[in-house]
């Protein structure tokens, strides 16, 4: 769902589930996380690039996923699924290597937040 590729010191991060418009879902979450910390902690990464597949960036949580046939979450879950969608956004917002964000289509929701929390554009 999220690929990456190390290249002269970019290293780009895709969201790749563009019959879905890279919406994200618990998967997508935690494979952004995991470039996020990668490109962070990795001393060959210089810089990021992070983009979405499909001619889309990311058009938020996949909210078909979240109603399909789930029993409602307890709050405490509700809180904790949230945090986990935002540290991306803190992750890279905190990063002291330049962040740019490929805004190829829509921008929304959490997808518009990772966007913001880029250095550029």
């Amino acid at each position: 769902m999220v690929l990456q590729s190390l290249d002269k010191g970019l290293l780009t991060i895709t969201m790749n589930r563009p019959d879905r418009r890279n919406a994200l879902n618990p998967e997508m979450t935690q494979g952004l996380v995991e470039a996020a910390r990668r490109a962070q902690d990795d001393t060959e990464v210089r810089a990021v690039l992070i983009r979405g597949a499909g001619g889309t960036f990311c058009v938020g949580g996949d909210v078909k996923s979240m109603a399909a046939g789930r029993a409602p979450l307890p709050f405490e879950a509700k809180m904790a699924n949230l945090r986990r969608g935002m540290e991306v956004s803190r992750i890279l917002h905190t990063m002291p290597k330049p962040v740019v964000a490929q805004l190829d289509g829509a921008a929304a929701g959490a997808g518009l937040s990772i966007a913001l929390s880029c250095d550029l554009r």
